[in-house]
């Protein structure tokens, strides 16, 4: 299982204008998800990297508990004004968490 991600990760990417994933974010995924890329001697990792880049893979982890904290900290740090009206947390065997925000 993939670690999560520290909001404070985030809040530093955000902060120095990240716009890109990094190789080694990737990296990380391939590691926990994809370990058998790692596993072929012929296999060009950057290939692999590549792949991932192109289909936009996430490089961050939450669960629904730390991603509604996390969207919580964004309208606070950034002074949005925006509620949160509802949360409805992934099932057990989803990775979809719903989150409904209100402006005003």
């Amino acid at each position: 299982m993939r670690p999560l991600t520290a909001f404070d990760h985030l809040w530093g990417e955000y902060s120095e204008g990240v716009e890109t994933v990094s190789d080694e974010h990737y990296l990380d995924f391939l590691r926990h998800v994809g370990k058998h890329v790692f596993e072929d001697p012929n296999r060009r990792i950057a290939d692999d990297i590549a792949y991932c880049r192109r289909r936009r893979e996430h490089a961050h982890v939450w669960n629904s508990e730390t991603f509604e904290s996390f969207v919580r900290d964004v309208i606070d740090r950034l002074g949005l004004d925006w509620r949160v009206m509802a949360c409805h947390p992934a099932a057990a065997d989803s990775h979809e968490v719903l989150v409904v925000l209100r402006k005003g």
